[in-house]
């Protein structure tokens, strides 16, 4: 198994207020460098495999967060993708 994961956000809980959620954006252009290095880390000069075939998304965050990875995903070369959402 290969892998590579890319941050979108930071998430915590803040113990002093109820445990709720502090969230933290990436910002998009970092996100988008990120992608670029995952989609570049694969083919035969890598020795990954040649083909990123499934993507997993996680929690995006936001409407930026979504068009940027969208985006990404949809960019060339074109690949089929597998879809894994939680």
């Amino acid at each position: 198994m290969f892998g590579i994961a890319n941050l979108t956000c930071i998430v915590s809980f803040d113990p002093q207020d109820n445990w709720n959620h502090r969230f933290v954006p990436v910002d998009q252009q970092v996100i988008a460098h990120q992608l670029e290095a995952t989609t570049a880390a694969y083919g035969a000069a890598s020795g990954a495999p040649s083909v990123l075939d499934t993507v997993k998304i996680g929690m995006l965050g936001s409407p930026a967060t979504i068009s940027t990875v969208s985006e990404a995903l949809a960019a060339p070369p074109s690949r089929m993708w597998s879809w894994i959402r939680c």
